[in-house]
């Protein structure tokens, strides 16, 4: 509704507020200068140069990881709710990493170690992985050298040991294996060893894909490419159906 211009007042009396008079016009306040005040003018250009000094504020921030990056609007807020975190996932980027695969390894996997030790996200900067460590893994990633499994083992370990990811992936041995022809090797031999399995996927049960995709990936200790492997499993199963 409308908000009446008003001078109000409290009667003791009653105990509650009372009007004492209505005020319709600005020049009704009787506003005057302080004398011992100078007057001071401040020019455009004058709030120019320090409009262009001041931080980006986390509103506009958003707005720019939504409509610049692609972003979702809850990452894009979740990001910019401590001002470590967006310097964080910035310094990611500006190491190369997609800012959508960085944006998802920090605020899932990253956070949940943090969230296990009990660490302030603010506290980002003073963890053992740097931003560019993190950008390295993310581009594993992205580039199909490792896969979503192995990438959270390697995170873990850098997060307590502050490593290079390319080192620990040699060192643990958790390079993705993309080869088709190895793979194809490896779910022929599953599917030899699991025949009851395959059988009862034959004869309509659909969901035993799931464990024989299980059972593939467990033969190639984790490390398999995810989407050569359901590819290579399909074609195998499609080739004893006929």
């Amino acid at each position: 509704g409308k908000v009446t211009a008003a001078t109000l007042g409290w009667d003791e009396a009653k105990s509650k507020i009372i009007v004492q008079r209505y005020k319709e016009r600005a020049d009704e306040y009787r506003y005057f200068p302080e004398p011992d005040l100078p007057i001071v003018e401040i020019s455009r250009e004058r709030v120019a140069q320090v409009t262009a000094k001041l931080p980006e504020l986390p509103e506009a921030k958003q707005t720019r990881f939504k409509e610049k990056l692609g972003l979702s609007a809850y990452d894009a807020r979740v990001l910019v709710m401590e001002r470590a975190v967006a310097d964080f996932y910035e310094s990611v980027l500006s190491a190369g990493a997609d800012p959508k695969a960085a944006a998802n390894w920090i605020l899932v996997s990253l956070f949940t170690l943090f969230n296990r030790d009990g660490v302030d996200r603010e506290a980002i900067a003073d963890i053992k992985i740097k931003p560019s460590q993190m950008a390295e893994l993310v581009k594993l990633v992205t580039s199909s050298a490792l896969n979503k499994g192995s990438a959270e083992k390697v995170l873990a370990i850098m997060w307590e040991s502050g490593d290079d990811p390319a080192h620990i992936v040699e060192r643990e041995g958790l390079a993705q294996v993309s080869d088709a022809g190895a793979i194809g090797e490896v779910i022929a031999k599953v599917l030899a060893e699991n025949a009851a399995t395959v059988e009862g996927y034959l004869s309509g049960k659909d969901k035993l894909f799931g464990a024989l995709m299980g059972m593939a990936m467990k033969a190639l200790q984790g490390k398999g490419n995810a989407q050569v492997v359901t590819d290579a499993l399909k074609e195998q199963l499609d080739a004893l159906k006929q």
